[in-house]
């Protein structure tokens, strides 16, 4: 299916053909990959974009945008916003919290 021929593509390092892949499917899970894609890519406002709603959505049992949106800011050098999103990530018990905590050691 697309999606796993996206993740493939993700995978291999080639993130402009996963990028046309993913922005094909509609579903959640590839809202994930988009954000991810984007942020390879460097593009980080459209990497923000896709990690704000991800981050939005309430109904994904483990839901890693806001770790995805901090690692984003951090590397537009927003070092504070990323750490406060960091803290989210450890207070709520989202998805990313064992990583956030152990770079915290």
């Amino acid at each position: 299916n697309n999606m796993e021929l996206g993740k493939k593509l993700y995978n291999e390092k080639k993130y402009n053909e996963a990028k046309i892949i993913f922005e094909k499917i509609p579903q959640l899970e590839a809202l994930e990959y988009r954000g991810l894609v984007a942020l390879q890519l460097k593009d980080y406002k459209i990497a923000q974009q896709y990690f704000k709603r991800l981050a939005a959505n309430s109904d994904l049992i483990e839901n890693k945008g806001k770790f995805y949106l901090g690692i984003t800011m951090a590397k537009t050098g927003d070092n504070k916003a990323a750490e406060a999103l960091f803290d989210e990530v450890i207070q709520q018990n989202l998805g990313g919290k064992q990583i956030v905590e152990s770079w915290k050691k």
